[in-house]
């Protein structure tokens, strides 16, 4: 086995650790850290990184003076380091759970404003999951690196089962601080629901349910969570209400629901921009999102066909073995 030649700390997000560290690692290859062990040497001071390998870190939206600190001393040792972000934490969210401040208290609080901090003077690049965020952060670094979500095939079924026993299931997988897109898909989740051999669907969001009948799956593990989006959605919605915040996402969902053997139904937003053209639906507004689902349910046929599209597309572009040297780029 090769040895690790970078290492990839990361936040408490396991979601986000997977795509954004992960899958690169397993590649890369690097090791995955979830907390530097540090020490701190005497003669000369100086904090060395116990548990670090290779000659680069990436560093996952680094965001409290801790972080920035390690950063700055593994630097003055010959790693190369790199903040990545795949939100942007220069700015809120709309619904902001209070995990991050908008200043820091002390030296373990993360805000935004350290990370501003570190991305601008501590980090020698920065890598971002969209273009969009590359331009959103143009001005606090000119060293970006563009690695767009990707998955291993290893992680997912060979042939995801589509409209399993007849049923077309159509879906919404999203976390509670995408309650404020539910209403894009209002309309057409009570249209389908009334459709004969068609489930509605909803897993993991809490704080937003459709006004109509349909089975709710909570979120767990990401083993579990894959096999429910193969098991439970045929039609994957993608709803973004566009505010300065939710254009600098990416098109994850698209991507899960495509390998998962789903046809994705998406805003018309930067995040899902390299859709265009491709096989799912890009949708303006609620009505669109109301015919897309109507076009699917209307034509089962064609809507096999469409998901398999959208699956192949994934795996041609969106294979991590085939992006991989995205990061090694970046690191170089």
């Amino acid at each position: 086995m090769a040895p690790n030649a970078a290492t990839f700390y990361v936040q408490l997000t396991p979601g986000v650790n997977y795509v954004r560290a992960e899958l690169p690692a397993r590649y890369y290859p690097g090791r995955v850290v979830h907390q530097p062990a540090v020490t701190l040497t005497k003669d000369p001071p100086e904090i060395e990184v116990d548990n670090h390998e290779g000659s680069a870190a990436f560093w996952m939206f680094p965001g409290n003076a801790v972080r920035g600190v390690v950063m700055a001393n593994q630097i003055r040792q010959g790693v190369r380091v790199l903040a990545e972000v795949d939100d942007n934490y220069l700015l809120a969210p709309p619904l902001d759970f209070g995990a991050w401040r908008k200043d820091a208290v002390n030296y373990h609080d993360h805000s935004y404003e350290t990370h501003e901090q570190i991305v601008r003077e501590t980090a020698q690049g920065l890598v971002v999951s969209t273009r969009r965020l590359a331009e959103v952060y143009a001005d606090v670094n000119d060293n970006i690196f563009v690695c767009e979500n990707c998955v291993d095939p290893a992680d997912w079924p060979a042939a995801p089962d589509h409209q399993r026993d007849g049923i077309l299931r159509v879906g919404w997988a999203a976390s509670d601080s995408h309650a404020h897109d539910g209403p894009l898909i209002a309309d057409a989740l009570r249209w389908a629901a009334a459709q004969k051999d068609v489930q509605v669907v909803i897993v993991g969001i809490e704080t937003w349910a459709p006004p109509c009948k349909h089975l709710y799956v909570p979120f767990q593990d990401l083993p579990v969570y894959r096999e429910t989006l193969h098991r439970h959605i045929d039609v994957m919605l993608c709803p973004l209400k566009f505010d300065p915040w939710t254009e600098c996402k990416s098109d994850l969902k698209a991507l899960e629901g495509a390998m998962s053997g789903a046809v994705p139904v998406m805003s018309n937003q930067p995040p899902y921009a390299d859709w265009k053209d491709r096989p799912g639906i890009l949708c303006n507004d609620a009505y669109d999102f109301k015919r897309g689902v109507k076009r699917l349910v209307n034509d089962r046929e064609a809507t096999r066909v469409l998901a398999e599209e959208a699956r192949q597309w994934v795996l041609d572009n969106r294979d991590i073995r085939k992006n991989v040297w995205r990061w090694q780029e970046a690191a170089a």
